[in-house]
């Protein structure tokens, strides 16, 4: 879940890291951050929901390394935390996403 820098990005291309941010957030409508977020909460998603694995595991897992950062972009993307999340689709009414 460690996604490639903007050197990498650019590496081939004659694009400079702003030209890639734009042409990406242009193409995408979010920015690479927004992006690498979105991926890496709706990964945890699939894990909260088959595993049992305790929750900052699961962040872990995604590629947050601090249990606050995991949950304040879970938060962002889903409107829940990540245990209130789990809580309801454990008693079977969870709705895993927002928007």
């Amino acid at each position: 879940m460690e996604p490639p820098s903007l050197d990498v990005l650019i590496e081939g291309t004659r694009l400079s890291k702003f030209q890639m941010s734009r042409a990406f957030f242009q193409t995408h409508g979010v920015s690479i951050p927004q992006y690498v977020r979105r991926v890496r909460v709706e990964k945890a998603l699939e894990l909260l929901a088959v595993s049992r694995d305790p929750v900052g595991l699961i962040g872990v897992q995604v590629g947050y390394y601090s249990m606050a950062a995991f949950c304040r972009a879970f938060l962002v993307e889903k409107g829940v935390s990540p245990k209130t999340l789990r809580k309801s689709l454990s008693q079977g009414t969870g709705t895993a996403s927002r928007a």
